[in-house]
């Protein structure tokens, strides 16, 4: 089961929220009216989230898509939150490659692959006519010795 997110919000500012597919008809629980929460009218996978007065106890809000998503927040009253919208969508993207990288473990024709594809790059930090030790410290760590 996955752990609900955290969100803050404030009854100065509104928090939006950006889902990935619309968000279904009857969709959105508050857990408790301390919390406001409203569509957008003509754009249907947004959600704006406000306090609906200084200071409350944590909530929860629960949002569920059109694609049979279900969010899950942990709502918490915070005097200035973060103002910018939240993308749920790249939200999952990062959660996934995270998931992706801690559980995975590659074998030797893995890792030589990658290298390979490392190799291949243009490198994307260069320091004109002088060698980067850093560079040359990366190169060890991704070219296996027998490359």
């Amino acid at each position: 089961m996955q752990e609900p997110y955290h969100l803050s919000v404030s009854d100065q500012k509104t928090t939006i929220l950006v889902f990935p597919a619309p968000i279904a008809s009857n969709g959105v629980d508050r857990g408790t009216g301390d919390i406001l929460a409203k569509t957008v009218t003509g754009v249907d996978n947004v959600l704006k989230v406000k306090g609906a007065a200084p200071s409350f106890p944590q909530t929860n809000l629960t949002v569920i898509t059109t694609n049979g998503k279900i969010y899950a927040f942990r709502v918490d009253y915070s005097a200035n939150p973060d103002d910018r919208p939240i993308d749920m969508g790249k939200q999952q993207l990062q959660e996934v490659q995270a998931a992706f990288f801690k559980s995975r473990t590659l074998n030797d024709e893995q890792v030589e692959m990658v290298a390979r594809s490392i190799a291949k790059t243009t490198p994307f930090m260069t320091r004109p006519r002088k060698r980067c030790l850093r560079c040359r410290q990366c190169w060890m760590v991704f070219i296996p010795a027998r490359m």
